[in-house]
């Protein structure tokens, strides 16, 4: 078993050559974890009355490691800031919020660089460190768009929770989310995907600048979409993989009595 599309590739490419040779013929699955698509659905309403309280701000839900890119992300905010003034005339200026856990000094440093990186627009910045389950839910529940800047993530747990929180997603156009998860739905998109700073400043326009009902239409789709990836859904599919395991594992025992 697998945790995404990208994972099952990965692995494909490493071990198809020897599961040939040592004759496996169950293919190698895909298992999605289980996100919290359930609570999400039911403590933050996804309706014409959360539209008019939501504001333009964008979310980045992440533990403050290398690997997810904050300091593109910022350098994103900083270059929409400046590309796309006219966004910010008819309202407050959009804030990017960044949430996250710190684990020892060497985070804690990291930190403190993003905030040196971030003078110039400190005052449309927000660093949230350690921040508890219901105050990540009012930020779910009030943002309009949800980040994402790692590459080649596996999955990508915290932007399933964009999605069901109803947010826009803009996203690193790789890994889980470009495979799995910020993918069409009925046809029509679920959010933007992008690699470089002005890719997502533009992701970042674009979710901000969407009419009213194309906006309202889009988060229905991305919260439609969060369903894929619901506790339910894995338990079924994990049930279903034991029993191909306790099957696989009868002849053995048979043989052992």
């Amino acid at each position: 078993m697998t945790n995404s599309s990208w994972t099952q590739n990965h692995i494909s490419r490493l071990w198809t050559p020897a599961r040939k040779k040592r004759g496996k013929k169950n293919a190698i699955s895909v298992v999605y974890p289980p996100c919290a698509v359930e609570e999400l659905t039911a403590k933050i309403p996804v309706d014409a009355e959360s539209e008019r309280t939501r504001t333009r701000n964008l979310l980045y839900i992440a533990q403050f490691r290398p690997e997810k890119m904050h300091h593109v992300i910022i350098d994103a905010f900083s270059a929409f800031l400046k590309r796309y003034k006219h966004l910010t005339h008819d309202g407050p200026t959009p804030k990017l919020i960044l949430v996250g856990s710190v684990r020892d000094d060497h985070d804690e440093k990291r930190v403190y660089k993003l905030r040196l990186q971030t003078q110039e627009i400190k005052d449309h910045v927000q660093f949230v460190v350690n921040a508890k389950w219901p105050q990540i839910l009012e930020f779910l529940k009030s943002s309009s768009v949800g980040v994402n800047g790692m590459w080649n993530e596996h999955f990508g747990i915290g932007v399933v929770e964009y999605q069901a929180a109803g947010l826009i997603s803009v996203v690193n156009d790789s890994g889980g989310p470009k495979a799995d998860i910020v993918v069409d739905i009925d046809g029509k998109p679920t959010g933007f995907r992008a690699t470089t700073p002005e890719q997502f400043a533009a992701g970042f326009a674009e979710a901000l600048s969407l009419p009213a009902n194309e906006a309202f239409a889009m988060r229905q789709r991305a919260r439609k979409s969060s369903w894929r990836f619901s506790e339910q859904v894995f338990n079924d599919a994990w049930t279903s993989h034991l029993e191909i395991l306790v099957d696989l594992a009868s002849p053995q025992l048979k043989l052992g009595r």
